[in-house]
């Protein structure tokens, strides 16, 4: 049997030679790049969006190397202050944050780009795995080419933090290529780098761990025939997979204890959110058939056993299950099973975390790796309908092409930009208080102090206990300088939900103001309480401290802050501070100086230098030489007139 096998495959790959030239291949692979690249090249120009804001700009752990043992060990939204987001293990995509900062800092053009490449190359691996399967060109660079250009890998693609579906389907489509390839030439050492592989998408994304299962299934339609007296001799090839999924289960739950789970959706009933998968699964279909308003934030209500779409929805699984078992053509059962198989985590039987308006977790971007199985189908199907009428079909082809190409390109634009994405957001998800409440964070943040209340208000009167959104709200009194009215939201917050540190923290932050410091520290300590590596509550309380002359207490929190990744400009002046009305000009200087070297273009460290230069050394020439610096970066002119007088009295 085995010398039939190989019989097969000889003959297979000589007709491949003969029938399609190897220029062919080169072609359409490089035609695959062109066509992907150009039609998410406008994703370039995209902003840092949502997640991206905690994951990369706010996210302090990402930009010094001393803190990868973080990024290996901890939860991913570690240093999310948002609600819903626990439960995720993906060491991998921080290092990629880390390794894009180390290159483009704060530029959103490099991590856009590296999106795009991943996703490149992905395509072309779903062209080389199609061709495995098919032996078509034909079929190969249709199905890649309508991977490439998808709209529903939009969210995915053109967004930074939606990278985690990109590079996870990089490494597991990596790791299934090399398994056919060792199925095909038999050799280990395919098989061991298509494990090294598998174990880097577990790395990346929880959603791989399908992969033993479609192997299986490969095993069962290529290797096999159908015959599952066969199957016994392939187990030994599944145990790699296997018992590396086991192995992420010890090092993810046991080892680092990073959990998963949803808190919103503890109290539901388990078979009615696994039910809901069937409306879940009539949405996802629908969408890759005709990617029409897609939504970054779907809001599925739970179904439940009396729900006509909950029922439709497992009718078209069970339909598409005998399908692919009854189909003669393998490719379309292999395309059909995938695209179920890798759709299993998505019936929440292990609940996916979510915000708290979400009750069944569901998402475009889920579909990036399940997306294959359509596409491989649609592919094979689109193939064999040109050999029947290449004009009719190939016209219908054209036209869809430029129908996907057209929506990526236009969906691409609302990912540019934070305040049009989160407006778009609401035209189709307008009952979402998330979203409600992060388009007034926006708001805030350019200083449009009364749209942004209103968009906090609109939030609590979707969601009247949203803790976060009185938090906010008193956000907005705090900038405008009125305290009474923000003391009292942030209050209200606490009473909703006393374990939000962000609101101890602002409430501190109030007190410190009005020179309430003994509350304010005791406000900063019940931050730190709830989460002890909460870097800017250490640097609050730092500064209360520094404000009570107990020097010591305020460099302990600021070197916490620093030691939690807060190595800033404005963390490192304020040590410096303490330093200098301590009686040690020598670690002030060396603290601005350090401040100069995060950015030297922020005036404060200048001015300062300039002080403990004309003051505590008498040294003229470098007092003047700061002062100047200071000036030339736009410090304000009282104060350089205040350091003026210093220098020459």
């Amino acid at each position: 049997m085995a010398k039939r096998e190989k019989q097969i495959v000889a003959a297979s790959k000589a007709t491949s030679r003969k029938t399609t030239p190897w220029r062919n291949h080169v072609i359409s692979l490089c035609l695959l790049v062109v066509v992907g690249f150009g039609v998410y090249a406008n994703s370039l120009n995209g902003d840092f969006i949502w997640d991206d804001k905690d994951l990369i700009v706010k996210n302090h752990y990402i930009k010094n190397w001393d803190n990868l043992s973080v990024a290996l060990t901890r939860d991913f939204f570690y240093r999310s202050h948002e609600e819903g987001k626990i439960g995720y293990y993906r060491p991998l995509i921080t290092l990629s944050y880390m390794l894009d900062y180390q290159v483009w800092k704060l530029n959103p053009f490099g991590y856009h780009l590296t999106n795009l490449v991943f996703h490149c190359f992905n395509s072309l691996l779903v062209c080389l795995i199609v061709w495995f399967l098919s032996s078509s060109l034909t079929t190969s660079f249709l199905s890649s080419l309508l991977f490439a250009i998808h709209p529903i890998h939009t969210e995915s693609v053109s967004w930074i933090s939606g990278r985690t579906d990109v590079i996870a389907s990089f490494f597991f489509f990596s790791s299934l290529l090399l398994y056919l390839y060792s199925v095909k030439v038999k050799r280990w050492w395919y098989y061991a780098c298509s494990l090294i592989l598998f174990a880097f998408a577990l790395l990346s994304k929880e959603m791989v761990m399908t992969l033993p299962l479609l192997i299986l299934l490969y095993d069962y339609y290529f290797v096999a025939g159908k015959e599952i007296k066969r199957m016994g001799v392939r187990i030994p090839y599944w145990s790699g997979y296997i018992l590396l999924v086991v192995m992420y289960f010890l090092i993810r739950f046991v080892v680092f204890r990073v959990g998963t789970g949803n808190p919103y959706v503890e109290g539901f009933s388990r078979l009615d959110v696994v039910l809901t998968f069937g409306k879940g699964f009539l949405y996802y279909l629908f969408k890759l058939l005709l990617p029409f308003n897609l939504n970054a934030y779907v809001m599925l209500n739970l179904g439940s056993v009396v729900q006509a779409g909950v029922w439709a929805g497992i009718i078209l699984i069970a339909g598409l299950v005998l399908t692919g078992l009854r189909a003669r053509n393998l490719s379309i059962s292999f395309g059909i099973g995938f695209f179920l198989i890798s759709l299993l985590p998505l019936t929440n039987l292990i609940p996916i975390s979510a915000p708290m308006d979400i009750e069944f977790p569901l998402a475009e971007r889920f579909l990036y790796l399940p997306s294959f199985g359509y596409c491989l189908v649609l592919g094979e199907l689109v193939a064999k309908g040109v050999t029947l009428d290449r004009w009719k079909v190939g016209s219908m082809v054209f036209l869809l092409i430029c129908f996907y190409s057209f929506n990526t390109f236009a969906r691409n634009r609302d990912w540019r930009d934070e305040t049009l994405f989160y407006l778009r957001t609401l035209n189709v998800s307008p009952q979402s208080s998330v979203i409600q409440n992060n388009l007034g964070n926006i708001l805030l943040d350019k200083g449009l102090f009364d749209e942004a209340e209103a968009q906090f208000r609109q939030a609590l009167k979707l969601k009247p206990t949203y803790a976060i959104a009185y938090n906010n709200l008193g956000n907005v009194y705090f900038r405008k300088g009125i305290f009474e009215p923000a003391m009292e939201f942030y209050k209200k917050a606490i009473s909703l939900d006393p374990n939000y540190p962000e609101t101890y923290n602002n409430l501190g932050n109030i007190y410190d103001n009005l020179g309430a410091r003994n509350q304010a520290i005791d406000a900063y300590k019940v931050a730190l309480r709830i989460r002890p590596q909460f870097a800017e509550a250490h640097n609050n309380l730092g500064i209360a401290y520094y404000h009570l002359k107990m020097y010591d207490a305020a460099i302990q929190e600021y070197e916490e802050a620093i030691r939690l990744g807060l190595d800033t400009v404005q963390v490192r002046n304020n040590l410096g501070n303490v330093y200098d009305d301590k009686g040690f000009p020598e670690k002030a200087i060396l603290e601005y100086n350090r401040a100069i070297a995060l950015d030297p273009r922020n005036y404060l460290p200048y001015l300062n230098l300039a002080v403990v230069y004309a003051l505590k050394y008498k040294d003229r020439e470098k007092a003047v030489y700061n002062l100047k610096m200071a000036e030339s970066l736009n410090a304000p002119r009282p104060q350089i007139e205040m350091v003026e007088k210093m220098i020459s009295g």
